[in-house]
């Protein structure tokens, strides 16, 4: 194999590049390029910042471009890794690549409790309280009736989830979550100095670009960040700790969006690693202090609850949010707080029971036998050991 080429919807940003390691990459021989097909799926681009190679990136803005790129490749020794899943807008895409016999991957990454794991009552209840996206639901089911799960559909998957175990594929690898490695392998120091703190892990709510693929409103973000500051007044006050921010790495701050407290760019797992007690709205770098053994306290607020009840019918799994938290923090035996209801009485720093941490960092971040092995290594050998024509026989046989 030959070449690696990515398939996303936005640039193959910082954190990308290392889910698919980059640099070890094209340090091994193997050439990468980065296709956005974001104007393919959605027929427009949506900005997302720079791309950390941007001499290897194409914008894709067709499907008639997709096909003619596709076309221009050797696929006998290319290897499509989607950060895109199988869904009705993704369908031609990934119909045409298996038209052609192009072998496709997929790379677990942050993957974690989400709207497939909540009960099943449950989701069928708010698909019956969004009717304008109940058919849609039922082609997209249509279109998944033969995928046992979110990694099948493609031929190799690597997997960091042993909880999402692939099935269906032609090779499945077992790999540490990236999040894991970097927590455990790269002690970073902290950047911040200034005594014990607990981080907020920014999840750029009411600015972030993904919510615009979905067509729905994006939450009232000076009305949400209202509430996150008198919760952080509250809780410096009460545990004696500062709060700092973790930006997310699509968010735009000027500098004093927070009042005044620090905020801190691509540093979110050394953060955690220093930080006293994390706090999470919803965002998967939260796997790191699971990784790190780290108190963790889950909020969200009524602005929140308000806006997921509004933009639900348009997209379930945002209807879902409050479960989806209320899940994270039930498996690792942590409190849900909505901040805008804490009262008078103190807040209170949270226990870790590292059984219960440990449980779910095999589930989720490794495989029992890998704790101490860096998957890199296995990543690089599986890819340079992958016969790409045999596997687009072995794709012709199963077509």
């Amino acid at each position: 194999m030959r070449k690696v080429i990515t398939l996303a919807t936005c640039p193959l940003k910082e954190n990308m590049s290392h889910v698919v390691r980059l640099q070890s990459l094209l340090q091994a021989g193997i050439d990468v390029a980065a296709w956005n097909v974001c104007g393919a799926l959605y027929g427009r681009f949506i900005p997302q910042g720079a791309s950390a190679c941007p001499e290897r990136e194409k914008n894709i803005m067709s499907l008639l471009e997709l096909e003619a790129a596709v076309a221009d490749e050797d696929l006998d020794q290319t290897l499509f890794l989607a950060f895109v899943g199988h869904e009705i807008a993704s369908k031609d895409l990934f119909c045409h690549l298996r038209d052609k016999r192009a072998v496709t991957g997929y790379l677990d990454n942050m993957t974690w409790y989400f709207y497939e794991d909540i009960p099943r009552w449950r989701r069928l209840w708010l698909r019956a309280h969004s009717p304008k996206t109940f058919l849609p639901f039922l082609r997209e089911k249509l279109l998944r009736c033969r995928l046992a799960n979110d990694t099948a559909g493609y031929d190799v998957v690597f997997y960091d989830a042993a909880i999402r175990k692939p099935q269906g594929c032609c090779l499945a690898v077992p790999v540490n979550s990236v999040l894991y490695e970097e927590a455990l392998f790269a002690p970073v120091p902290s950047p911040f100095h200034g005594g014990s703190y607990a981080v907020y892990l920014d999840t750029a709510m009411g600015a972030h670009p993904d919510v615009l693929q979905f067509n729905v409103d994006q939450i009232p973000g000076a009305e949400y960040r209202a509430s996150l500051l008198r919760f952080f007044d509250k809780l410096e006050r009460d545990l004696g700790l500062k709060v700092v921010i973790a930006a997310h790495p699509k968010a735009q701050y000027q500098g004093d969006e927070f009042a005044g407290r620090p905020i801190f760019r691509q540093q979110t797992c050394a953060l955690v690693r220093g930080a006293q007690l994390v706090l999470s709205d919803g965002s998967t770098s939260t796997l790191y202090a699971v990784a790190l053994h780290k108190p963790i306290i889950f909020i969200l607020n009524d602005c929140l609850l308000r806006w997921s009840h509004a933009v639900g019918g348009l997209n379930p799994a945002y209807g879902a949010y409050s479960q989806i938290l209320s899940l994270r923090a039930q498996s690792l035996d942590m409190p849900l707080l909505n901040i805008d209801r804490c009262g008078p009485a103190p807040l209170r720093l949270p226990q870790v029971d590292k059984t219960v941490y440990q449980r779910e960092c095999f589930k989720w971040l490794t495989h029992p036998g890998m704790e101490h092995i860096r998957s890199e290594k296995v990543f690089l050998e599986t890819l340079q050991q992958m016969d790409i024509r045999q596997l687009r026989r072995a794709i012709s046989c199963e077509s």
